[in-house]
C-alpha cells in the first residue's frame, strides 16, 4: 500500500535518509515547521511504517571482513521446496538475500574475511541449502546507499555566497511520456 506523504514529509525523509541522527530543530529549519510539527510528522511517518528505523553504516574493512561478493543461487532440484532463504537465515556472513528474476533464484550479497572464508562460506550454501552458485567478487564501490531525492525542491544545500559563479539548481518535470523516458536531458 502507498502512503499519502506530502511536500514536507519528502523533505523530512529526504533529510533522514541522508543523516539519520538530524536533530527535530533542523528538520524544523528545513521544512519551516516548528519542532512539535517535525516530531509528529515523524511519529506518524515511523507508526505507519514509511520510516522503518535508523541505522549505522560500518566500515566492513576495519571490521575484518573487506571481501564483499554477490553469489546467485539456484536450486540444484527445482521439484523442491524453495525454501533456500529460511535455510540460509543463520549463515554467517550473508547480509541480505534478494529474491530475483533471471537464471538465477536470489543473490546473496556477502561479506566475508577473505578469499578463503569466501570459499568456506559457498561451501556451506551449497550444503544448508543444496543450490548451485555463480560468484562474482566486488572490486570497489564506486558510490553505495545512493540517496534519490524524494522532495520536489532541493534539501539541505548550503547558502549560495557567489551566485555568479553557481549555476541556479534546476528540477526537471516528471515524464511520463514514453518517447522522451530514455533521453539525455536537453
Amino acid at each position: 500500500m502507498t502512503e499519502r506523504v506530502d511536500e514536507i514529509d519528502r523533505i523530512i525523509i529526504d533529510l533522514l535518509m541522508r543523516d539519520g541522527r538530524a536533530r527535530l530543530a533542523a528538520l524544523a529549519d528545513a521544512t519551516g515547521l516548528s519542532t512539535s510539527a517535525v516530531q509528529l510528522r515523524l511519529r506518524r511517518l515511523e507508526s505507519t511504517g514509511l520510516i522503518t528505523g535508523y541505522q549505522a553504516r560500518v566500515d566492513y574493512d576495519r571490521l575484518g571482513r573487506s571481501l564483499t561478493a554477490l553469489i546467485e543461487i539456484t536450486p540444484v532440484d527445482p521439484g523442491q521446496p524453495d525454501d533456500a532463504p529460511e535455510r540460509l537465515h543463520h549463515v554467517e556472513g550473508i547480509v541480505s538475500c534478494y529474491s530475483v528474476a533471471g537464471a538465477a533464484s536470489y543473490v546473496l550479497f556477502v561479506r566475508v574475511a577473505g578469499p578463503d572464508a569466501l570459499e568456506q562460506l559457498i561451501g556451506s550454501i551449497r550444503l544448508h541449502a543444496r543450490v548451485t552458485t555463480r560468484t562474482t567478487i566486488i572490486l570497489s564501490t564506486p558510490f553505495e546507499h545512493r540517496h534519490e531525492q524524494l522532495a520536489a525542491t532541493p534539501t539541505g544545500a548550503q547558502p549560495m555566497t557567489d551566485t555568479a559563479t553557481i549555476a541556479p539548481a534546476t528540477i526537471a518535470p516528471a515524464t511520463t511520456d514514453p518517447a522522451t523516458t530514455d533521453k539525455e536531458p536537453q
